[in-house]
């Protein structure tokens, strides 16, 4: 069941709305150097994709955008549908695989109308670390590479999310209320205020500017959308996911909030990125072919001892709690990461084809 509303909203400089599938995307669009991957940003729970590019209101160089093109990269940032009035339907039923499919396939329409290279780095904030898997698939299927992905205090698709409070809410028109008064945000705000010595956000422009509701689905876990109510059904929500199909799993880096204020993502993130990256490795890297054939298999362990303390350490830490990747000291942090770990990847992504061949 979908749902019309009224588009009343005017684009940013940089963005159009993208179709993909039967869904729509607000979608933003910003040209890198020729020899540096395109990156593609996905936003976290409850928040436009707005929230990596800015708001002409605000300073451009509290915003990951700024920083990304100082590095030279480009930027795909793509909003999943949600009751923003810049959308004219409204999509309850939507889910992870769709909502994959959908910012798989808007990247390939976007690298097509610009002459650009099939490879791509993936950039996913919080709730966006539930679509990696499944985007990395829909990535394949169309023809596009992705290099690597950044977990920004992402939260992998191990375990069904657990985040949605017992009391949440679906709006009128079927979707998980997110806006309103939320703790971690302020004190995410708070925190960017003092890194920075200046406001960042002031809290009404914040919920204006990057603020949604969103298709429940979309969230992984087992309160799921299902004609028009509520239901618990763990087993479509695994589903949904992936997530044990670990193949389709990029090797991950994690850049980690410092701050106890987001002490999940601070304490968890690099050891639960870096189990899928073992896995992934191991199922790419080590097929049953290659186990099969002890020449091979001795070849290739002997490279593979010295992996897992490569893997350990595709992590850097960044001042600052959940939006640490906002404010110009953490924007700029963010994006300088970028490029020293992607070589750390690109290097043991070489030794491994290197090993498997031998």
């Amino acid at each position: 069941m979908e749902h019309t509303t009224t588009c009343g909203s005017q684009l940013l400089p940089g963005e159009r709305i993208c179709n993909a599938t039967r869904y729509s995307a607000l979608t933003y669009f910003r040209r890198g150097s020729t020899d540096k991957p395109l990156v593609v940003f996905l936003p976290g729970g409850g928040h436009l994709a707005r929230i990596a590019y800015g708001h002409p209101d605000l300073r451009a160089d509290d915003f990951l955008d700024h920083w990304l093109a100082q590095e030279g990269f480009g930027l795909v940032a793509i909003s999943y549908p949600s009751d923003h009035p810049v959308y004219d339907r409204l999509y309850p039923a939507m889910t992870l695989a769709d909502w994959a499919k959908v910012a798989a396939g808007i990247t390939k329409q976007v690298i097509d109308e610009n002459g650009l290279g099939p490879n791509v780095l993936l950039l996913g904030w919080s709730m966006a670390g539930y679509i990696v898997r499944r985007f990395n698939e829909a990535a394949i299927a169309e023809g596009l590479e992705v290099g690597a992905f950044f977990s920004l205090a992402a939260t992998p698709p191990l375990f069904l999310n657990t985040d949605i409070e017992a009391s949440f809410r679906l709006s009128p028109e079927g979707l998980r209320e997110t806006r309103g008064p939320s703790q971690w945000i302020d004190l995410a705000i708070a925190e960017q205020t003092a890194i920075n010595g200046r406001p960042v956000f002031d809290h009404a422009r914040y919920e204006s500017m990057f603020r949604v509701n969103h298709p429940l689905n979309i969230n992984g876990g087992q309160k799921r959308w299902q004609d028009g109510q509520i239901v618990i059904d763990v087993a479509a929500a695994v589903e949904d996911l992936g997530n044990f199909d670990y193949q389709f799993y990029p090797i991950t880096a994690c850049l980690v909030p410092q701050s106890a204020n987001d002490i999940r993502h601070a304490f968890t993130d690099a050891a639960n990125w870096n189990f899928l990256n073992v896995q992934s490795v191991l199922r790419r890297w080590v097929p049953p072919e290659v186990q099969a054939d002890p020449k091979k298999l001795a070849t290739l362990w002997r490279h593979l001892s010295s992996v897992s303390d490569h893997l350990q350490k595709l992590t850097t830490s960044i001042p600052g709690g959940h939006l640490f990747f906002t404010g110009e000291i953490g924007a700029r942090a963010t994006a300088r990461a970028i490029a020293p770990l992607l070589t750390q990847i690109q290097r043991l992504r070489a030794g491994l084809d290197a090993a498997a061949r031998l």
